[in-house]
């Protein structure tokens, strides 16, 4: 990073190397840099979106405005989900057919399950064999439930606000 700086800012910054002018400051190149491109900064623009939704009232995807929070370093905080169906099943697997582990009441809420993330596949819900999407959850704070609930605007919103 020493060696970017000298070599690409040397001793004026960014404006009056590249610019001419010193109302630029000492802002460098390095500087826009890693500003640009801070996990902060990539974790909010991926994750602090709309969901994709279809006719039919399915999420596509499991991005939302409020994330979560987890305790373990490896995972992804994904966004929050509140059951607004009575009850809600949680499957253990993507499928109407699979067995339920788990059943949610009406205003519980759940954290979409990215695992470990590091691409854009895990913002996209499975969908099964009838096109029907699925969510991946865990709870609020993290914990694993390893199941899968019905992805739709029916059974499932995004959490708005805090």
């Amino acid at each position: 990073m020493l060696y970017f700086w000298q070599r690409y800012c040397g001793q004026r910054g960014f404006g009056q190397r590249y610019f001419g002018q010193r109302g630029f400051g000492q802002l460098s190149l390095a500087a826009l840099i890693l500003l640009a491109i801070s996990p902060r900064a990539v974790a909010n623009h991926a994750f602090y979106t709309k969901p994709e939704i279809n006719s039919s009232g399915d999420y596509l995807t499991n991005a939302g405005p409020v994330q979560g929070s987890v305790s373990s370093g490896s995972l992804q905080a994904g966004a929050l989900w509140r059951v607004v169906s009575s009850r809600l099943n949680c499957r253990q697997d993507s499928e109407l057919t699979a067995a339920i582990s788990r059943t949610f009441s009406q205003g519980t809420i759940l954290q979409a399950d990215l695992g470990r993330g590091g691409s854009d596949e895990v913002l996209y819900n499975a969908k099964d064999r009838q096109g029907k999407t699925w969510m991946r959850v865990r709870s609020r704070n993290g914990q694993s439930y390893q199941c899968y609930v019905r992805a739709n605007k029916q059974y499932i919103q995004p959490v708005m606000t805090r």
